[in-house]
Order: C-alpha cells, then structure tokens, then sequence
C-alpha cells in the first residue's frame, strides 16, 4: 500500500512548494474533503478494494511525470493484480469482507475479515450435542427457533441464496 503512494506523494509536494503556503494548504484541505467524500461513495456503494485500486492509480498515473510513468505504472499493475487476487470469491460491505468457505462434507464457514466467524453446517454433520434436539423430538420441524449462546443450528433443508 505504501508503495502506491510514494510517486503520488512526490508529485503532489513537487507541486505544492511551487505555489504560496496558504494556497498549498487550501489544495491540501481540498484533498482532503475529496478523499473523504470518495470513501463514502465507496463505503456506500459497498464497491470491492479492485475499484479503490483502479481509483488510486488513475490519479497517480495522471500526476506522474514522463519519466517516472513506467515504473509507477508496473508497480500499480502488479498491486491491481494482487488486489484482483485476494477479492475472488469475497463479498463486501462497507466495513468487511466476507468470504464463504465450502465446508466438508456440506455447508458453508463463514469468514469476516480473515476471521472465522461461524459456520452453516448442517445438524447432522455437526458435534453430537447439536443432534439432541433432532434426537428428542424426531420428524420435528423448527420454523421459529431461539438460540442462545454461541452455537447455531440449520434444518437440514437450509440453503445460501446470495
């Protein structure tokens, strides 16, 4: 991520020691509320990290010089191809990534961040306590179920529409 800014960041203090403080500081300002107002588009529109990247060097390349162009625009290219990469198969809101993990035998593990957040596995393929209920009243089916704590359980009939 450092990487990408560098060129930029050279550009743009270049070009603010050529203009008067006060107006320098108003370009500064001025970036500033831009790059608020673009990450609540982004955050808004939930767009994946590969638009964020795709944003960032369109500007960089835009204020690069002829003679550093090349070189930023290989480094922004490989940093794009790493960001395609590390989004496949992610969804995003404005604050996560959620990816969906195929659990064996079936079912889903659902990741946030990096973090394991919980799992959608089927009762019958999960630990022996989750299969109780089944056990107690069976051919039962839960509509309407309260759970408490940590654990979750589906019906076997449960599926993923994303």
């Amino acid at each position: 991520m450092t990487a990408c800014f560098i060129p930029l960041s050279r550009s743009f203090g270049q070009l603010l020691r050529e203009v008067q403080p006060l107006t320098a500081y108003t370009f500064d300002i001025v970036g500033s509320l831009a790059g608020i107002a673009t990450f609540s588009a982004i955050a808004y529109f939930a767009l994946p990290p590969l638009v964020w990247f795709g944003i960032l060097t369109l500007l960089v390349l835009l204020l690069s010089d002829r003679r550093s162009i090349i070189p930023t625009a290989l480094v922004l290219l490989v940093s794009l191809a790493a960001v395609w990469v590390l989004q496949l198969n992610a969804y995003w809101s404005p604050y996560y990534r959620i990816t969906l993990i195929p659990a064996v035998p079936r079912g889903y593990i659902v990741d946030v961040n990096n973090v394991g957040h919980q799992s959608m596995i089927p009762w019958q393929d999960k630990e022996p306590f989750y299969r109780r209920m089944y056990e107690v009243f069976p051919g039962q089916s839960f509509h309407h179920v309260l759970v408490l704590g940590a654990g979750l359980t589906f019906p076997h009939n449960f599926q993923v529409n994303l």
